[in-house]
């Protein structure tokens, strides 16, 4: 029909409501998650951040998605020590691996490695967010695609992002849905309003 598409199936959440879910002017409340993710043979990363903003919904944003794993940890590292009242989750079940966590030890950054069932909590909020509508995403194109193409694999009762049997590479969603559980599934602490631009590092 003379549109572009990325992905033969209809995706998990429909673009539609993806689309009204766009908000570029989004900010968000500290403390903040940060997480990241690597595609399965290690050719390119992501890392996100997720919290909550004024009016109470939730904010995701793709902070960097680039080739190669070398230069996550410092990244990383870098974000959790400008953001002090940060935390940073990764999948331990995932591709990610011993290097970069390793690194980030050495770097003197705590992570939490979720398992497998805290990976399907966490698909279940982004999920629940997306179409409740209580979130918002500030319209990254390769988070975006990835959300397009990407395929969820069951694990028990629940589900996770399938990354071998997607059509794109899903780091950045898998990063930004890592984020959003961290920031859902624990307790919440006292806030204070952050804009997204002030992530660079």
């Amino acid at each position: 029909l003379n549109m572009w598409v990325t992905s033969m199936s209809d995706p998990v959440v429909p673009m539609t409501t993806w689309y009204e879910l766009h908000d570029p002017g989004s900010t968000i409340q500290d403390p903040v998650c940060f997480a990241y993710d690597i595609t399965p043979d290690r050719s390119r990363a992501s890392v996100a951040v997720a919290g909550r903003r004024s009016d109470g919904l939730y904010g995701i944003e793709l902070l960097n998605h680039q080739s190669g794993i070398g230069w996550v940890a410092e990244y990383v590292a870098a974000l959790a020590k400008k953001h002090r009242r940060s935390a940073v989750f990764t999948d331990a079940s995932g591709p990610v691996g011993g290097r970069i966590l390793t690194e980030l030890t050495d770097l003197r950054v705590e992570v939490t490695a979720v398992n497998a069932r805290e990976h399907t909590q966490s698909c279940g909020v982004f999920y629940d967010a997306c179409l409740g509508g209580t979130l918002r995403h500030k319209g990254e194109p390769a988070l975006t695609a990835a959300l397009d193409g990407a395929t969820k694999r069951p694990l028990g009762d629940a589900w996770a992002w399938n990354r071998r049997s997607s059509s794109v590479d899903i780091s950045p969603l898998v990063a930004c849905t890592l984020a959003l559980g961290g920031v859902a599934l624990r307790p919440a602490k006292r806030s204070r309003i952050i804009n997204l631009n002030d992530y660079d590092v």
